[in-house]
């Protein structure tokens, strides 16, 4: 006889079953059952998978839950919530289950778990079958307590929740002593009140060894311990028993066993998934959504014709016009002008209120409707890009505009989208984090008691060993196998071996669930009707179904992005706003010609900072040589520049064929219509479908299909298209040997073929930012430092490459900066946002405060801002970060005198207070009277060196200076080279070289050695053959930085580049095998700089004041000089008051070891500056 599971756990209760469904549905499908239930707690997360799986394995579904249930109505105060497993009977009762887990997750208080009362239940119960719930059901929990009279009210209060029929209690024998002394009493029960009784399992995973995974799992969630292995679970008996199991479990009564086969038989719910509800959108009286779009697409078209006129813009209005009515007319027969119209309307909204959009993305890019409802901004004729390419008639499926906001703002856009189709029928989508492989090692670690040293040495390991695979080879069994010391690991200890078994038994599981970074959801009704909803951290309603589920059940998505560039393009374009004179031209980056010979330059020189898409090394490359001349170029290289094309090289054909140094060939003369653009190298799928077009006579929609068939490489579909073309094509005059070669040739490009219409929308995007960086540079870094404020390593470089570029950036100043970077004069005048550590409550603070006239000093800043939002934190932050300098004090000083100035100013507001409150308050003129500024000096001087350190921790970066300026005198005798000049290939190019021959004989890479001073910003390592290690290092001097290698051979270095301290180093410089034309650099040598300083420098010079000797200073001199006893000779310049100067050469008793220590110390003893080696 068979079983069906009613109760069952998967991965979905997160944190608290180890069971995947798609494992579930197969062991359920192997033993023949016909039914099982999916029940997590309070969602129906799996629910999608779980009718494909089971469609796909041929079992019945079974959509249930296992519910927490209040006594009292939702909003009152309840001690105590109980279970109860609810299943759907039918399609009514699966809406009515829907509706419940939505309610009970919308309603849940902040913070507190989902549950519903049992008025709610039971004004919503039609079509679903109550079980009584686990040990945690009202009716076993009453029993437990033995309170027998209670278990029968609470038995009689469920049945009458439910239809007659549909409520059993529900029975469990899973090993647990509870199961074994509730179930006669539970059978006692049904049998007296005639109520159906039911055997179930509470399934947590899916085989017995899993319950010391799901054991840790569970303990992960509640942030508790696990038990120790050698301690007996209380049971391991959750699992999805088979069928025989459980009849075993339940043997003599076999009949609970049998309800299970009644009840999956009665349940039989029909989920119609794939079929698109649209919503409606709001429509004036006397129209229809048909005809408001037709008439707004038409209108606006108009519209664009006469912005054309403005710029000087010539086009074939009859062929726009034609076209537009070509598309209106498929939009209107494919019924989708309603979703046309929410487009619009969100994204013309957002544009109103000067939200920035994106010009467009992905093939919706291609459609000139969109261009003239103002969805894209990229006309797509001159360009030709395909409508069919959006929206193939012959194959109906949904438009989808992707659609890039302002990431600050994409927020307000949502609101607005909520408020117009009303908050029940807007939501956001769910998205489900799961554990990764370190973060299952971390998260078992924790809980298993594994040292944090152990946790943190295997994760670093781990690191190593599965850096550069492909992802789906990032498990922890794969770093295993990739690294034998963690094998060797394993070995050597009981509870790491355990930690990494375990966390390959919880990889892969749910952790967490979130919010989808984009998806939006806009329902024909409220969401609850098509989809359960849960509630997220603001209070959205989320969609319990992931992005793909969440389509595949009805609901249309429209995806919000957040594009940060188009906040950079804004803020640039305000600040050119802003600096422009009285009288000048607007500036409008909209208006801007494609044709700006600085823009294509710039990138064509690799200067591709900031440029949207161009910033990466390859990228650059690939641009250095293409040498860009018109958008064209632009739109192509967007395309070229993927892992397909570059393997294949056709973004080298491309440019040798641009620049002449490589024939252009068409296959067939009408080839060169569709290929000449591209010098007839097909580059994207446009191509493929024109060909098809121009070649075999397809309909671009045919065209569309057989693109598709050819990128899913779909062999019957390739074929039987293959047979039309080749048809086609022959029919039209072209040999058939011809046909079947370019056939074959489309279908070994199509698959690579990009999107023309996305990377043409993308490539204005590239051309608008690299137009305001070549014309406008200043205003292009402010604004780019702005949008990248948080992330240090690209402001490090952006200040860096705009310092290189001739630009100032001037450091932070509460007396002038703003809240981003700002333009000041041609400067660039860093912003007070950018500060680590200090919040926008600060900031507003102080720019609020700074209106009534700038800060004079500590004193007048902290007396003029409330306390409670600049408090001492972000006083500290400011002072650090040199943002106090223009207050006329030294930072140290500032920084011992924050108390004294936050006492102050709490005084002074104590005597504001008592006059205001005084019957002769008028009188009290001196309580109001301002304070002489009066600063202690500093308890603890700053060297240089600290200064720049407390800099870059608040800054991320030095602005006032640098590590390596102490050595600058000292530098100039050493030769050491700037990395910018290693970088330059002309200094090898001019150096004296050698070359090694390789293992064919040809001369191998050319090769030099220079001496460097540098600190090290980032160091790593990663495997390479044989088992050894490569570290590599990010350098960085006054110049820049620069990356350079360190292997094994050199791994006694690996100490001193993991430090931040200043270093010399000697380095190979050689040409790099992996780019042509760039230089790489290997760490031979490192030493510390101040010891190599030392080495080069005899001489300690040390300023003194005569007033400064006094008998105890004299001492103390002496007896840090004694401690730090070395060859260095000292010599001391004496100035005395009206004198003059005179130099002193200190006896052999007192040569010193001139390093970094000393010299700090001596700056904290006698003021800084005042030591330098020479």
């Amino acid at each position: 006889m068979s079983f069906v599971h009613l109760h069952v756990h998967s991965q979905y209760s997160v944190a608290d079953s180890t069971l995947r469904i798609a494992g579930l549905v197969k062991q359920v499908a192997a033993w023949g059952a016909p039914a099982v239930a999916l029940t997590d707690h309070d969602n129906l997360y799996g629910a999608i998978e779980f009718t494909l799986e089971c469609k796909k394995a041929k079992v019945k579904p079974i959509y249930g839950c296992c519910m927490a249930i209040a006594s009292r109505p939702i909003g009152e105060h309840v001690r105590r919530v109980h279970h109860i497993t609810l299943l759907a009977e039918t399609n009514e009762g699966y809406q009515n289950l829907i509706y419940l887990i939505s309610r009970a997750n919308l309603d849940a208080p902040s913070g507190g778990h989902a549950r519903i009362d049992w008025q709610t239940l039971k004004a919503h119960s039609q079509g679903l079958i109550g079980l009584s719930g686990d040990l945690a059901g009202e009716v076993a929990n009453a029993l437990l307590r033995g309170e027998l009279d209670d278990a029968y009210r609470a038995a009689e209060r469920c049945r009458s929740w439910f239809a007659p029929g549909c409520f059993f209690v529900e029975v469990q024998r899973a090993g647990l002593v509870e199961h074994d002394t509730v179930m006669p009493q539970l059978i006692d029960l049904a049998q007296q009140l005639e109520i159906g009784a039911v055997a179930t399992n509470d399934v947590h995973y899916l085989h017995p060894d899993d319950a010391r995974a799901h054991e840790v799992l569970v303990a992960v969630g509640l942030g508790v311990q696990a038990r120790p292995e050698n301690e007996a679970l209380p049971t391991t008996q959750m699992d999805l028993a088979s069928p025989d199991q459980m009849r075993a479990r339940f043997a003599g009564y076999e009949h609970l066993c049998d309800a299970t086969l009644a009840i999956a038989e009665r349940c039989n719910v029909k989920l119609e998934l794939g079929k698109s509800l649209l919503p409606r959108f709001p429509v004036p009286a006397g129209q229809d959504e048909q005809t408001l779009f037709a008439s707004l697409a038409r209108q606006g078209l108009d519209t664009r014709f006469e912005e054309f006129a403005v710029i000087g813009k010539q086009v074939d209005q009859d062929q726009y016009r034609q076209r537009l009515e070509r598309e209106i007319g498929v939009v209107v027969k494919m019924d989708f002008p309603g979703y046309f119209l929410i487009v619009q309307d969100f994204i013309n909204w957002a544009k109103r209120n000067q939200i920035p959009v994106g010009p467009g993305r992905g093939s919706g890019a291609g459609s000139l409707v969109a261009y003239s409802l103002r969805i894209t901004d990229i006309d797509p004729i001159p360009y030709k890009l395909l409508f069919e390419r959006f929206l193939n008639p012959e194959r109906v499926s949904m438009p989808d505009f992707d659609i890039d906001f302002c990431v600050d703002r994409r927020g307000e856009v949502i609101r607005y989208v909520a408020e117009t189709y009303g908050t029940d029928r807007v939501g956001q989508i769910a998205t489900f984090g799961t554990l990764k492989a370190k973060g299952a090692v971390r998260d078992v670690g924790r809980v298993l008691g594994v040292p944090l040293p152990d946790v943190d040495r295997i994760c670093k390991a781990m690191d190593v060993a599965l850096q550069g695979r492909e992802e789906d080879h990032q498990g922890v069994a794969d770093a295993i196998a990739a690294d034998p010391r963690l094998q060797q690991e394993m070995d050597n200890s009981p509870l790491v071996d355990r930690m990494l078994r375990t966390a390959q038994s919880v990889e892969g599981a749910v952790r967490n669930v979130g919010i989808h970074a984009a998806g939006v959801v806009i329902g024909r009704g409220a969401l609850w009707t098509h989809v359960p909803v849960g509630k997220g951290a603001g209070g959205e309603n989320v969609t319990q179904f992931d992005k793909n589920d969440v389509e595949k059940a009805g609901l249309v998505k429209f995806d919000f992005l957040g594009l940060k560039n188009l906040t950079m393009i804004q803020h640039c374009t305000k600040l050119i706003r802003d600096g422009l004179a009285a009288g000048e031209r607007p500036f409008d980056l909209g208006q801007v010609p494609l044709d700006d010979k600085k823009a294509y330059e710039i990138i064509g020189l690799g200067d591709t900072a900031g440029i949207f898409q161009c910033e990466s090394s390859g990228f650059t490359s690939m641009m250095v040589a293409l040498k860009p001349s018109v958008f064209e170029d632009l739109i192509a290289a967007g395309a070229l520049y993927r892992p397909g094309p570059l393997g294949l090289g056709m973004h080298t054909r491309y440019i040798e064929r641009k620049h002449g140094r490589e024939a252009v060939k068409f296959d067939h003369p009408k080839l060169s219509e569709v290929l000449a653009e591209t010098y007839g190298v097909i580059v994207y799928q446009e191509q493929v479908m024109q060909v098809s077009q121009v070649l075999a006579g397809f309909t671009l929609g045919q065209a569309d299909n057989l693109r598709r068939a050819m990128g899913k490489k779909d062999a019957a579909e390739m074929a039987k298209w293959g047979e039309v073309f080749k048809a086609g094509a022959v029919e039209r005059g072209v040999e058939p040997e011809v046909a079947h070669g370019i056939y074959h040739l489309m279908a070994k490009f199509a698959e690579y073929g990009f999107n023309k219409s996305h990377s043409a929308a993308y490539g204005l995007i590239t051309y608008q930012t690299a137009y305001l960086k070549a014309n406008y540079p200043v205003e292009f870094y402010a604004a780019l430092l702005t949008a990248d404020h948080a992330d240090t390593d690209k402001v490090v470089a952006y200040i860096q490459q705009a310092r290189n570029a001739g630009l100032s950036v001037l450091p932070p100043d509460v007396n002038l900066s703003k809240l981003s970077f700002s333009v000041v004069a041609g400067q660039i005048r860093f912003g007070l946002g950018a500060i680590k550590g200090l919040g926008e409550g600060a900031i507003d603070q102080l720019l609020t405060a700074r209106n009534a006239g700038a800060f004079t000093s500590l004193f007048d800043l902290v007396g003029r801002v409330d306390a409670r939002r600049v408090n001492r934190k972000a006083l500290e932050v400011l002072i650090k970060s040199g943002a106090c300098d223009s207050l006329g004090q030294p930072r140290d000083v500032l920084w011992s005198n924050v108390s004294r100035a936050i006492q102050r100013a709490q005084d002074e507001q104590r005597e504001r207070d008592s006059a205001q409150v005084s019957l002769f308050g008028a009188l009290a003129g001196d309580a109001g009277a301002k304070r002489p500024d009066s600063y202690a000096p500093a308890e603890i001087a700053w060297t240089q060196r600290e200064m720049l350190a407390n800099e870059k921790e608040v800054l991320g970066f030095y602005v006032s200076g640098h590590p390596l300026d102490r050595f600058a005198r000292e530098l100039q005798r050493m030769e050491v080279r700037s990395l910018a000049t290693l970088k330059d290939p002309e200094f090898l190019k001019n150096a004296p070289t050698r070359q090694r021959p390789g293992l064919d004989g040809a001369p191998g890479p050319k090769r030099t050695h220079a001496h460097a001073a540098v600190i090290v910003v980032q160091y790593r390592e990663r495997p390479i053959n044989d088992g050894r290690r490569m570290g590599i290092c990010m350098l960085e001097d006054r110049s820049g930085q620069a990356e350079a290698l360190c292997f094994d051979d050199d791994a006694k270095y690996t100490k001193l580049l993991s430090s931040d301290a200043p270093l010399w180093l000697r380095l190979q410089v050689g040409e790099d095998r992996r780019e042509e034309g760039k230089v790489a650099l290997r760490i031979e040598e490192a030493q510390l700089l101040q010891d190599k300083v030392a080495e080069n420098a005899p001489r300690l010079n040390l300023r003194l004041r005569h007033d400064q000797c006094t008998p105890k200073f004299i001492k103390d001199l002496q007896d840090l000089l004694i401690a730090h006893a070395g060859p260095a000779k000292l010599t001391v310049r004496l100035t005395v008051a009206g004198l003059g100067e005179v130099d002193i050469e200190a006896g052999p008793r007192f040569r010193v070891k001139a390093d970094d220590d000393l010299i700090g110390a001596l700056e904290r003893l006698v003021g800084r500056t005042t030591a330098r080696l020479g």
